[in-house]
């Protein structure tokens, strides 16, 4: 019975590798553009911990932060930070999807639709400068 187990997982390794290979150099991911932004920011996690750090990236649809602790995937918490536009700060209820050496990214909850089109011209902005 092992060695009909071995010979299943010795089929199966190459397919598996492949398929990491695969994953490792797929394409960015991202459903919209996004503009480099180094601004501080705050992260209030829901538990009562507050986290800061500096926001690296911004889109309509998330952000990339360096903060100064490791947090665990999937948490959740509002990200505030102010965008260089004059306006008020955005307060965003947010998921951490992802945690890579270049940063946390989270993805926004509900974005208002103000906030939406003000980070909407952020991008703009940055993609024409």
């Amino acid at each position: 019975m092992l060695e009909r187990l071995n010979e299943v997982l010795m089929f199966l390794e190459p397919h598996a590798m492949s398929r990491v290979a695969e994953r490792a150099a797929a394409p960015d991911r991202r459903h919209s553009s996004r503009a480099r932004l180094a601004v501080p920011l705050r992260v209030h996690e829901y538990n009562g911990r507050e986290h800061q750090g500096m926001l690296v990236e911004v889109g309509v649809s998330g952000l990339k932060a360096r903060l100064g602790a490791t947090l665990e995937k999937d948490t959740v918490g509002r990200v505030v930070f102010t965008p260089p536009d004059g306006g008020p700060p955005i307060n965003v209820m947010s998921i951490l999807t992802r945690v890579d050496r270049d940063g946390h990214a989270f993805t926004f909850v509900h974005l208002g639709a103000d906030e939406s089109e003000r980070l909407r011209a952020l991008v703009r902005r940055a993609a024409v400068s």
